[in-house]
């Protein structure tokens, strides 16, 4: 079995070259889709369709964001739990 350090080392080199990257590009996505929603909804104030649509990106873009967000809290959380660096 190797020792816990080279453990560490292996999940903290994942997590920064693998995971938060994602986590960026997921979070950029959502925001993207968030502004995509307010530019849809500020584009078409007469048109209903149009604008409820800009309405639901604005709103899965912002429940992305806080799954984003929460998910990386909880990442974390357990890797300062188990003391990876």
């Amino acid at each position: 079995m190797p020792p816990t350090a080279d453990i560490q080392e292996i999940v903290g080199k994942i997590v920064d070259d693998i995971i938060n990257p994602l986590f960026i590009l997921a979070f950029g996505l959502a925001t993207l889709l968030f502004m995509w929603g307010v530019i849809q909804a500020m584009m078409s104030p007469e048109d209903t369709e149009a604008r409820e649509n800009g309405k639901r990106h604005i709103v899965w873009g912002i429940v992305g964001g806080a799954i984003m967000i929460g998910t990386g809290g909880i990442i974390r959380l357990l890797m300062d739990f188990w003391g990876v660096n």
